[in-house]
């Protein structure tokens, strides 16, 4: 009962009403000397806090889930709620780690979680992996990857009637799409797919794609649509906690201020910088630095832009050859 419950929760992006049942499976699953249950107890409150910005809290989490699972034992859990826990949990760990400043174990992360789900033979499990697959790779800038991914996703959503991974599917074809050719198009799709989930009454990361939604409009110069949605995310994230999200709208909304020349930017990429920063999201401080150091570079600041960006950029240990990192490179080394 309490897993069907959190799994509703994270449905209707009620995070934190979430990690509540959460860690009553997990009290439970202690009574019971149950690793199954504290497999999906340890997974569910690693999404949770994750979406509430407790990243460390949220990496732990999902170490231990993946350390105590067994896939013979856990079988029958997979026919009981739908899903196979231990792709699951390799699917969200990536975005995590992402966000955590590791876009190489990223990576490594998703992709076990996609093969592990392919050997499982369980299409819902696989739509699922493929779906936070196709976002991770998106994250990296990886777009044909991500397209592939969401491709292979609205595939089997389609043959297997999953009106919900459709749904999803349509939202990450959009993204990449949007990115690699045609923006027109991909904001055509990701609003479909929104506008579905809607109707179904998913809330969950919906605001995240929002986001996604506005940066596609900017890219075809609707600066007020795109400021539009900005707000209605931030919105959505405030009222469903979702802070995660939040702190990345800022570094998009400063990142589209930035390149339309607007006065505001450098208020709001010092205070996406901050938020980011603060919840120890590498990934996006990254990406908020690179962009106040862009401006500062234009105003000919060179020595404060240096000092923007130069000790997050080292703070990296890998992935250096990822769109974020040499984006940041080069703009070091141009200065």
């Amino acid at each position: 009962v309490y897993k069907r419950q959190a799994q509703t929760l994270t449905q209707q992006a009620r995070y934190e009403a979430c990690a509540v049942a959460s860690r009553e499976i997990l009290d439970i699953a202690d009574e019971l000397d149950d690793d199954a249950l504290r497999v999906f107890g340890h997974f569910e409150l690693g999404f949770s806090l994750m979406w509430m910005s407790d990243l460390a809290a949220s990496d732990k989490h999902f170490r231990e889930a993946s350390a105590l699972h067994n896939s013979e034992r856990d079988a029958w859990l997979r026919d009981v709620f739908g899903a196979a826990p231990g792709p699951e949990v390799l699917a969200w760990h990536s975005l995590n780690t992402w966000i955590l400043g590791y876009p190489d174990q990223a990576l490594t992360l998703t992709e076990a979680g996609v093969e592990q789900a392919r050997r499982l033979h369980h299409p819902f499990t696989l739509c699922h992996t493929l779906a936070v697959s196709s976002g991770v790779h998106g994250l990296r800038q990886e777009y044909l990857d991500a397209l592939a991914a969401a491709d292979e996703l609205e595939a089997i959503s389609s043959r297997e009637h999953y009106p919900f991974w459709s749904a999803y599917a349509l939202v990450h074809r959009g993204v990449a799409h949007g990115h690699l050719n045609d923006p027109g198009a991909g904001i055509r799709l990701v609003s479909d797919g929104l506008e579905r989930l809607r109707v179904m009454g998913v809330d969950g990361l919906r605001a995240w794609f929002y986001g996604a939604l506005a940066v596609l409009e900017h890219r075809v110069g609707h600066a007020d649509r795109s400021e539009g949605l900005i707000d209605r995310a931030v919105h959505i994230a405030q009222t469903t906690g979702e802070s995660l999200t939040e702190a990345s709208l800022a570094v998009q909304r400063g990142t589209m201020r930035r390149e339309a020349g607007d006065a505001r930017a450098e208020e709001t990429l010092e205070s996406a910088i901050e938020m980011t920063g603060s919840i120890g999201a590498r990934g996006l401080e990254l990406r908020a630095a690179t962009e106040f150091a862009s401006l500062l570079t234009e105003q000919g600041q060179f020595s404060e832009a240096r000092s923007v960006l130069t000790p997050r950029y080292e703070w990296f240990t890998e992935g250096h050859d990822t769109g974020d990192l040499i984006v940041a490179r080069e703009l070091l080394e141009s200065m």
